[in-house]
């Protein structure tokens, strides 16, 4: 590791080494256009430069422009040279942000999902992009290369990328924004492969004045047993989901924006234009690419700029196609019936799940989440020190990482980096019935209660992978912290979870709640399913062992001084 070095002295290492690898390989230029903006890219060899050109094939030009930005992408592996480490203990964010890397005019940052390092110099237009080896890419580092790069370039000239697709058709597109999984990548394809102008899936630019919305890859995304039309597709093993190559001629490199949807599945054939908040599109265009996309300067005031100047509002995308297209023909046709959102008063929650090696079972406690339809959900995974591959969290997900202190710490670490005003909790292998949060919330929100909870609906896995409920509810343990909604101020007046307690700390946290004189509701309905699967942190345990014995000494310690006070 270097000693401590200022993020100058990294940068110019950095470029040292590209000029290294461009030395010790044949050079490949290639000049693009991209959104309005000029770059050149500096291949050091062909190994990097045959991953990303296919999805950025629409903007090559033949003339380097004079003041495009030049960017040097290199390899290891191909090369031999290697990556001058940034500073001797050095932190990353979650989004890829190097920790004391804050000079103003440099960008820095490190994707330890595709193992990459950009840095970009903003004022001399100098950047360098570098990764191990190409062969370990993901498959969305190959169909969006170098988004974060790409990212710091257009917002020189105000454009912004964001997660998202666009489509248009008659001179008026559509931005749709969502979650990973939300429908974007299967509406936008649907609707190229029927005549529609196909503006992006995965991530798009948009500029606010005018608001318009730009081309930036030539790719599609879907899950690799969704077939629509003929598009070139290719799926390597191990590939989440299938890359589609666009035709050039289903493209347009830039509309008008005259409407943005966010989307959302509905389970049935029926396609519809929803009324949503303002607030909920807002963050449906802005979490994901937030937790991408190191140092996100100006996103957030560009899309409250078109929120402010184009009508907005909420698709729900239904297995029909006719009817799916009929819905999105109508939003370009009169964007205006979009504006009927109404301020909603519902606050947000943060929804926390700790999480100790558990990535087997993460996709589906985060879908159990989405699936509840609420409107403003922050997720906080507090990943305590796992050794497994935890990165399959989708990245629309907040991600806390800390070394194993066990499940009452992850929780309180949640909880000190909540945003919102009430708080839940769901173990990773256990999932939340349908429509149960907006049940609590609603009994929470419409009484003085402190926490709302309900029961747990006990289920065991089938060998045929399906799970199969056992146990009458009402017979459960009354205690479990997933089945609760709570106001965020109860922690601050009754405390955290007992941290020296690896188990029971449950009962140890809802006697202390009684014992404080704040006001429990409960429902007298299921509102958490507890998934027994054999490997649970409980399983085989006596009451010794879960620690309820102690649990029970703490209330009645706590009990006996009350008295003598």
């Amino acid at each position: 590791m270097n000693p401590a070095v200022s993020e100058q002295d990294f940068h110019s290492q950095v470029h040292a080494a590209a000029r290294e690898a461009i030395a010790a390989s044949s050079r490949r230029s290639c000049d693009l256009v991209i959104a309005g903006c000029p770059i050149r890219l500096e291949f050091a060899g062909d190994a990097l430069a045959e991953q990303f050109l296919p999805a950025l094939a629409l903007h090559v030009v033949d003339e380097p422009a004079p003041n495009a930005v030049v960017v040097t992408v290199w390899d290891s592996a191909s090369t031999g040279v290697s990556m001058p480490p940034p500073v001797r203990g050095t932190r990353f964010t979650s989004r890829g942000e190097i920790d004391g890397f804050e000079t103003k005019h440099l960008r820095s940052a490190f994707h330890w999902s595709e193992h990459s390092v950009s840095v970009l110099d903003l004022d001399q237009g100098v950047g360098s992009y570098w990764v191990s080896n190409p062969s370990d890419l993901p498959y969305w580092a190959r169909s969006s290369p170098m988004r974060t790069m790409i990212g710091w370039i257009l917002r020189r000239d105000g454009r912004h990328l964001v997660h998202g697709a666009a489509v248009g058709a008659d001179g008026r597109a559509a931005l749709l924004v969502g979650r990973g999984g939300a429908g974007k990548s299967t509406t936008s394809v649907r609707a190229a492969a029927a005549g529609f102008r196909f503006l992006g899936d995965d991530y798009v630019a948009i500029s606010s004045d005018p608001p318009t919305v730009h081309h930036v890859y030539a790719t599609a995304k879907l899950t690799p047993d969704t077939t629509i039309g003929d598009f070139a597709r290719s799926h390597s093993p191990g590939d989440e989901k299938a890359t589609l190559q666009m035709p050039s001629v289903l493209v347009e490199r830039s509309m008008p924006l005259s409407a943005i949807a966010s989307v959302r599945i509905t389970g049935t054939r029926d396609s519809e234009v929803e009324a949503t908040t303002r607030e909920g599109v807002r963050a449906a265009a802005l979490n994901s690419t937030l937790e991408q996309i190191p140092h996100p300067d100006g996103l957030e005031d560009a899309v409250d700029a078109l929120l402010d100047r184009i009508p907005s509002g909420q698709l729900g995308i239904g297995a029909d196609s006719v009817q799916l297209l009929s819905a999105l023909r109508s939003i370009l046709d009169d964007p205006a019936q979009l504006q009927m959102n109404k301020p909603s008063d519902r606050p947000m929650i943060s929804v926390i799940i700790p999480v100790h090696d558990g990535a087997a079972f993460i996709a589906d406690a985060v879908a159990s989440i989405r699936a509840q339809g609420y409107p403003r959900v922050e997720i906080i995974v507090v990943d305590d020190g796992s050794t497994d591959e935890l990165d399959i969290v989708a990245p629309d997900v907040v991600v806390v990482r800390q070394e194993q202190r066990g499940p009452a710490s992850a929780r309180n670490a949640g909880i000190a980096a909540a945003a919102g005003s009430l708080v839940a909790f769901l173990d990773v292998d256990d999932v939340w019935p349908a429509g149960r949060l907006e049940a609590l919330v609603q009994e929470l929100t419409s009484s003085d209660a402190d926490v709302v909870i309900g029961h747990a609906q006990m289920s065991r896995l089938n060998p045929d992978g399906t799970w199969q409920p056992f146990g009458v509810p009402e017979a459960s343990f009354p205690w479990y912290i997933g089945a609760a909604v709570y106001r965020r101020e109860v922690f601050d007046a009754i405390g955290g979870f007992d941290e020296d307690m690896r188990f029971a700390e449950d009962i140890d946290w809802f006697a202390r709640l009684q014992a404080g004189g704040a006001k429990l509701t409960r429902l007298p309905i299921a509102t958490l399913e507890v998934r027994r699967h054999g490997a649970n942190m409980t399983e085989g345990r006596d009451h010794v062992e879960l620690h309820v014995v102690r649990a029970v000494k703490k209330a009645l310690d706590r009990k006996r001084m009350m008295e003598r006070r």
